[in-house]
Protein backbone atom coordinates (compact mmCIF):
# COMPACT_ATOMS: atom_id res chain seq x y z
CA UNK A 1 0.00 0.00 0.00
CA UNK A 2 0.88 3.64 -0.66
CA UNK A 3 0.91 4.60 2.92
CA UNK A 4 3.53 1.75 3.81
CA UNK A 5 5.50 2.66 1.25
CA UNK A 6 5.38 6.39 2.27
CA UNK A 7 5.70 5.82 6.03
CA UNK A 8 9.55 5.56 5.72
CA UNK A 9 10.18 9.08 4.42
CA UNK A 10 8.91 10.27 7.46
CA UNK A 11 10.32 9.53 11.08
CA UNK A 12 9.25 10.35 14.55
CA UNK A 13 12.36 11.84 15.47
CA UNK A 14 12.23 14.74 12.63
CA UNK A 15 9.05 16.90 14.25
CA UNK A 16 9.01 18.24 17.62
CA UNK A 17 7.17 15.95 19.60
CA UNK A 18 7.67 17.97 23.27
CA UNK A 19 3.74 19.04 23.82
CA UNK A 20 2.69 17.40 21.05
CA UNK A 21 -0.99 16.42 21.69
CA UNK A 22 -2.81 15.32 18.57
CA UNK A 23 -0.52 14.05 15.25
CA UNK A 24 -3.01 13.19 12.23
CA UNK A 25 -0.85 11.88 9.16
CA UNK A 26 -2.54 10.29 6.48
CA UNK A 27 1.10 9.49 4.86
CA UNK A 28 1.85 7.17 7.57
CA UNK A 29 0.08 3.38 7.31
CA UNK A 30 -0.10 3.85 11.17
CA UNK A 31 -2.10 6.77 11.38
CA UNK A 32 -4.33 5.94 8.34
CA UNK A 33 -4.31 2.82 6.36
CA UNK A 34 -5.84 4.23 3.49
CA UNK A 35 -9.31 2.95 3.91
CA UNK A 36 -12.21 3.42 6.48
CA UNK A 37 -13.37 6.28 8.65
CA UNK A 38 -11.09 6.13 11.62
CA UNK A 39 -7.66 8.22 11.36
CA UNK A 40 -5.15 7.41 14.29
CA UNK A 41 -3.23 9.64 16.28
CA UNK A 42 0.50 9.22 16.67
CA UNK A 43 1.18 11.57 19.43
CA UNK A 44 1.06 9.87 22.95
CA UNK A 45 -2.74 10.25 23.48
CA UNK A 46 -3.41 7.85 20.98
CA UNK A 47 -6.91 9.60 20.10
CA UNK A 48 -9.09 8.69 17.00
CA UNK A 49 -10.48 10.95 14.51
CA UNK A 50 -13.88 10.22 12.94
CA UNK A 51 -13.92 10.54 8.83
CA UNK A 52 -17.38 12.65 8.79
CA UNK A 53 -19.40 12.51 5.54
CA UNK A 54 -17.01 10.86 2.98
CA UNK A 55 -14.43 12.66 3.56
CA UNK A 56 -11.79 11.41 0.57
CA UNK A 57 -8.73 9.81 0.14
CA UNK A 58 -5.41 11.01 -2.16
CA UNK A 59 -2.80 8.26 -3.16
CA UNK A 60 -0.94 11.20 -4.89
CA UNK A 61 2.98 12.35 -4.07
CA UNK A 62 1.84 12.90 -0.47
CA UNK A 63 -1.34 10.71 0.49
CA UNK A 64 -3.88 13.33 2.16
CA UNK A 65 -7.50 13.58 2.80
CA UNK A 66 -9.40 15.25 -0.01
CA UNK A 67 -12.68 17.91 0.28
CA UNK A 68 -14.66 19.06 -1.71
CA UNK A 69 -16.10 21.97 -0.65
CA UNK A 70 -19.88 20.60 -1.65
CA UNK A 71 -23.19 21.04 0.25
CA UNK A 72 -22.30 17.95 2.08
CA UNK A 73 -19.59 19.34 4.53
CA UNK A 74 -17.32 17.00 4.68
CA UNK A 75 -14.95 16.97 7.77
CA UNK A 76 -12.47 15.04 10.52
CA UNK A 77 -13.84 14.76 14.08
CA UNK A 78 -10.87 14.62 16.23
CA UNK A 79 -13.30 13.97 18.54
CA UNK A 80 -11.51 15.91 21.67
CA UNK A 81 -11.84 19.72 22.67
CA UNK A 82 -7.99 20.01 22.57
CA UNK A 83 -8.81 23.42 24.17
CA UNK A 84 -5.50 25.68 25.01
CA UNK A 85 -4.72 29.30 26.01
CA UNK A 86 -1.04 28.21 24.52
CA UNK A 87 -0.96 26.49 21.47
CA UNK A 88 0.17 25.34 17.95
CA UNK A 89 -1.99 24.02 15.16
CA UNK A 90 0.03 23.18 11.73
CA UNK A 91 -1.68 22.11 8.43
CA UNK A 92 -0.11 20.89 5.11
CA UNK A 93 -3.16 22.07 2.59
CA UNK A 94 -3.82 22.24 -1.21
CA UNK A 95 -6.38 23.77 -3.12
CA UNK A 96 -6.68 25.86 -5.74
CA UNK A 97 -10.52 27.30 -5.05
CA UNK A 98 -11.30 30.59 -3.56
CA UNK A 99 -14.93 30.61 -4.18
CA UNK A 100 -15.52 29.80 -0.35
CA UNK A 101 -13.75 30.29 2.85
CA UNK A 102 -12.04 27.62 3.80
CA UNK A 103 -11.63 26.02 7.32
CA UNK A 104 -8.06 24.11 7.90
CA UNK A 105 -8.65 23.81 11.47
CA UNK A 106 -11.76 24.36 14.06
CA UNK A 107 -12.84 25.02 17.35
CA UNK A 108 -15.51 27.45 16.55
CA UNK A 109 -18.92 26.41 18.20
CA UNK A 110 -22.59 25.89 16.50
CA UNK A 111 -23.24 29.57 17.69
CA UNK A 112 -19.90 31.14 16.95
CA UNK A 113 -17.88 32.60 19.76
CA UNK A 114 -15.83 31.77 21.54
CA UNK A 115 -14.02 29.48 19.53
CA UNK A 116 -11.14 28.85 20.93
CA UNK A 117 -8.84 29.13 17.73
CA UNK A 118 -9.30 28.78 13.68
CA UNK A 119 -6.81 28.72 10.97
CA UNK A 120 -8.24 29.01 6.99
CA UNK A 121 -8.57 30.72 3.88
CA UNK A 122 -10.06 33.58 2.74
CA UNK A 123 -13.04 33.91 0.22
CA UNK A 124 -11.91 35.36 -3.20
CA UNK A 125 -8.30 36.15 -2.50
CA UNK A 126 -7.12 33.11 -0.93
CA UNK A 127 -5.41 34.63 2.23
CA UNK A 128 -4.09 33.03 5.06
CA UNK A 129 -5.61 33.91 8.58
CA UNK A 130 -5.69 32.85 12.16
CA UNK A 131 -7.84 33.60 14.88
CA UNK A 132 -8.88 33.25 18.63
CA UNK A 133 -11.91 34.65 20.34
CA UNK A 134 -13.48 34.97 24.04
CA UNK A 135 -16.29 36.68 25.33
CA UNK A 136 -17.62 38.56 22.27
CA UNK A 137 -13.86 39.90 21.39
CA UNK A 138 -11.58 38.04 18.87
CA UNK A 139 -7.93 38.40 17.80
CA UNK A 140 -6.33 37.17 14.81
CA UNK A 141 -3.56 37.28 11.81
CA UNK A 142 -3.89 37.43 8.50
CA UNK A 143 -1.40 37.11 5.32
CA UNK A 144 -2.23 38.95 2.11
CA UNK A 145 -0.58 36.19 -0.21
CA UNK A 146 -3.56 33.80 -2.11
CA UNK A 147 -2.81 30.28 -0.75
CA UNK A 148 -4.83 29.04 -3.09
CA UNK A 149 -2.75 28.20 -6.08
CA UNK A 150 -3.00 24.31 -6.27
CA UNK A 151 0.47 23.53 -4.41
CA UNK A 152 1.15 22.69 -0.98
CA UNK A 153 1.64 25.19 1.61
CA UNK A 154 2.47 24.32 5.78
CA UNK A 155 0.38 27.12 7.90
CA UNK A 156 1.23 27.59 11.62
CA UNK A 157 -0.67 29.47 14.10
CA UNK A 158 0.63 29.89 17.47
CA UNK A 159 -0.41 31.94 20.49
CA UNK A 160 2.29 32.10 23.58
CA UNK A 161 -0.62 33.86 26.00
CA UNK A 162 2.45 33.89 28.78
CA UNK A 163 4.08 35.89 26.25
CA UNK A 164 1.21 37.45 25.03
CA UNK A 165 1.62 37.11 21.46
CA UNK A 166 0.04 35.44 18.71
CA UNK A 167 2.47 34.20 15.70
CA UNK A 168 0.92 33.36 11.90
CA UNK A 169 3.62 31.71 9.76
CA UNK A 170 3.72 30.20 6.46
CA UNK A 171 6.11 27.79 4.95
CA UNK A 172 8.33 27.54 7.50
CA UNK A 173 8.60 31.75 7.71
CA UNK A 174 6.69 33.88 10.20
CA UNK A 175 4.23 36.28 8.21
CA UNK A 176 2.66 37.95 11.16
CA UNK A 177 2.36 38.80 14.25
CA UNK A 178 0.35 40.47 17.14
CA UNK A 179 -0.27 41.06 20.73
CA UNK A 180 -2.74 38.58 22.81
CA UNK A 181 -4.59 40.03 25.96
CA UNK A 182 -7.99 38.13 25.84
CA UNK A 183 -6.72 35.82 28.75
CA UNK A 184 -8.82 32.26 28.54
CA UNK A 185 -9.72 31.13 25.58
CA UNK A 186 -10.90 27.33 26.14
CA UNK A 187 -14.34 25.98 25.10
CA UNK A 188 -15.91 22.42 24.97
CA UNK A 189 -16.35 21.84 20.84
CA UNK A 190 -14.14 19.35 19.50
CA UNK A 191 -11.88 20.13 17.05
CA UNK A 192 -12.81 19.96 13.36
CA UNK A 193 -10.62 19.64 10.42
CA UNK A 194 -12.04 21.01 7.10
CA UNK A 195 -15.41 22.79 8.38
CA UNK A 196 -16.25 24.70 11.26
CA UNK A 197 -19.72 23.90 13.61
CA UNK A 198 -20.91 27.44 13.40
CA UNK A 199 -24.28 26.86 12.00
CA UNK A 200 -24.79 30.34 10.66
CA UNK A 201 -23.52 29.46 6.77
CA UNK A 202 -25.26 26.27 6.70
CA UNK A 203 -26.88 24.02 9.25
CA UNK A 204 -24.17 20.99 8.73
CA UNK A 205 -21.33 23.14 9.60
CA UNK A 206 -19.66 26.53 7.51
CA UNK A 207 -16.70 27.31 5.27
CA UNK A 208 -15.70 24.09 3.97
CA UNK A 209 -12.42 23.18 2.50
CA UNK A 210 -12.05 22.59 -1.05
CA UNK A 211 -8.51 20.67 -1.57
CA UNK A 212 -6.49 18.35 0.30
CA UNK A 213 -5.25 18.44 3.75
CA UNK A 214 -2.22 16.28 5.35
CA UNK A 215 -0.67 16.55 8.37
CA UNK A 216 -2.20 18.07 10.86
CA UNK A 217 -0.65 18.89 14.73
CA UNK A 218 -1.82 20.71 17.89
CA UNK A 219 0.41 21.32 20.82
CA UNK A 220 -0.32 22.29 24.34
CA UNK A 221 2.79 24.83 23.87
CA UNK A 222 4.33 27.77 21.64
CA UNK A 223 6.70 26.50 19.23
CA UNK A 224 9.50 29.24 18.78
CA UNK A 225 10.30 30.13 15.03
CA UNK A 226 12.87 27.60 15.02
CA UNK A 227 10.61 24.43 16.12
CA UNK A 228 8.49 25.77 13.13
CA UNK A 229 11.14 25.99 10.73
CA UNK A 230 12.29 22.20 12.11
CA UNK A 231 8.87 20.79 11.10
CA UNK A 232 8.66 22.28 8.12
CA UNK A 233 12.33 21.32 6.80
CA UNK A 234 11.02 17.62 8.03
CA UNK A 235 7.59 17.65 5.71
CA UNK A 236 8.94 19.99 2.78
CA UNK A 237 10.33 16.85 0.55
CA UNK A 238 7.17 14.74 1.15
CA UNK A 239 5.01 17.70 -0.26
CA UNK A 240 7.49 18.78 -2.78
CA UNK A 241 8.26 22.45 -1.86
Amino acid sequence: MAGIANALSVQPGQIITTGLQLWLEPDLYTSYPGSGTSCYDLSSNRYTATLQRSVGYSTARAPSFTFDGAANRKYIDVGQYLSYNTFTISSWFKSSSTATFQMLFSKEQTGGQPWNYRLWLEITTGKLHGDVAAGGSSEGLVHATNYCDGVWHNAVFVRDATGGNLYLYADGTQVATAATTLGTITNNQNVWIGLSAFTGENVLGSYPANGNIGQSLIYNTALTATQVKQNFNAMRGRYGV
